[in-house]
């Protein structure tokens, strides 16, 4: 009997080198197979969007598919991780792709594979691509998973590549620096192509690559820029040809997600001979743009959000949004919980002045930090209170009961802390 799809993905998860093995060699074997087994169709490669970066991958993938698809071209979308099912990672025109269609690319890429074998994430790349390729699109738009250069997404030679910020995370596997962290984003970067960067203070090392390469290079500040007034509806993006558009602001909170779109329209300027470039339809695409768990507002009796938050950067970029709404009546509460691979020393010290009270949830398995370590961290470094809860949902309910009407609960710290908040509240 087939397997269904909750049993292949139960099954890769035991499979692989390892949970995280980066590399090119396997899964570009195991595509070059599956492409070949397509004959002329491997020929066929529409246009081709790639998205690096420490934060913000998700948000400018978003943005730059809602664009293409006011445009009326049929477009796929590959992101990772999901927060409640599987096929959130693989979109064709907006519309999560079937169990059918991903499990027939599973047994494809099952049988191609003979004795190679492959990690959770390359599978789903290479599932993501059979997918896209049996729908015939117009466009890809793809995230990286981690880092750049050795990433399975790689394997594809983008038409723009696009870099949002750049910061410390995945030390172990990408490097201790900005610089070296940068150097392997930067190896999404194709030889003549042209390369976005929204990072307003890029590291040396990606702008020497784009050099070397001879790709074109548009920088945030400098080729291309974004402003008005964050309480405005609008926003001007100013293109590297100098012309400005007026645009509604994002629908996705921060100051933040206005450089990643302003890195994603110009990615869609870069290729504006490729597809129908009208300001009509940057307007569109902006406006039906939306992606869960980015400062996700939520039904409660108070101000309730939700985020993915869980480095540094993430951090920064929330501290600087909740700074920017916070009233002198006003608390803030915060439900949190992080994983133990996280920096939590960096992701507290941007928050720790803005948060009224603490509710720290445990996270199942032994990955995430506990309760008492994230107590310990708060209490040695703040004045605000911290409660320690078995559970997301009962830490969130802590918060709920304590928040007036007009304070505000930030829940964040993991992928897996969102998904247990979605789940819960429906």
């Amino acid at each position: 009997m087939p397997k269904s799809l909750q049993q292949w993905l139960g099954d890769l998860e035991l499979r692989g080198p390892a949970p995280i093995a980066l590399g090119l060699d396997r899964v570009a074997q195991v595509d070059q197979t599956l492409r070949a087994l397509r004959g002329v169709e491997a020929a066929a490669q529409p246009l081709v969007f790639m998205v690096a970066g420490t934060n913000g991958k998700g948000s400018t993938v978003c943005y730059i598919d809602s664009v293409l698809r006011a445009a009326g071209l049929r477009c796929g979308r590959f992101t990772s991780p999901h927060l409640i099912e599987y096929a959130e990672r693989i979109v064709v025109d907006g519309v999560k792709a079937s169990e059918q269609a991903i499990v027939s690319a599973f047994e494809r890429i099952e049988s191609a594979r003979a004795d190679t074998e492959l990690t959770y994430f390359e599978f789903s790349t290479l599932a993501a691509l059979e997918v896209f390729r049996d729908a015939k699109l117009d466009a890809w738009v793809l995230e990286v998973g981690l880092g750049g250069r050795l990433d399975a997404v790689n394997i594809i030679d983008a038409d723009v590549a696009v870099i949002t910020s750049i910061d410390l995370d995945h030390q172990q596997y990408l490097g201790n620096d900005r610089e070296g962290i940068g150097l392997e984003k930067a190896g999404i970067m194709r030889p003549g192509r042209p390369a976005v960067l929204g990072d307003p203070a890029p590291p040396h090392s990606v702008i020497k690559r784009a050099a070397e390469l001879n790709a074109p290079l548009y920088r945030i500040g400098h080729e291309f820029t974004v402003a008005g007034p964050a309480h405005s509806s609008t926003l001007r993006w100013r293109a590297p040809d100098d012309s400005v558009h007026e645009l509604p602001q994002s629908p996705l909170p921060g100051d933040h997600q206005r450089r990643n779109l302003a890195a994603a329209l110009t990615a869609l300027w870069c290729m504006r001979d490729r597809w129908p470039f009208q300001t009509a339809v940057l307007r569109d695409g902006v406006l039906a743009a939306s992606l869960s768990g980015r400062l996700q507002r939520l039904p409660a009796h108070c101000a309730l959000y939700l985020d993915v938050a869980h480095n540094p950067d993430g951090a920064r970029a929330l501290a600087a949004w909740l700074g920017s709404q916070r009233r002198s009546d006003q608390r803030i509460l915060a439900v949190f919980a992080l994983l133990a691979d996280k920096d939590l020393e960096g992701v507290l010290e941007p928050l720790l002045p803005l948060i009224d009270e603490w509710s720290l949830a445990e996270l199942e398995g032994a990955r995430a930090h506990s309760g008492v370590d994230l107590a310990s961290a708060i209490s040695a470094r703040g004045e605000a209170d911290a409660s320690i809860h078995p559970s997301v949902i009962t830490a969130l309910r802590r918060a709920l009961d304590l928040a007036r009407s007009n304070d505000l609960v930030v829940v964040f710290g993991s992928f897996l802390v969102a998904e247990q908040v979605l789940r819960d509240r429906g």
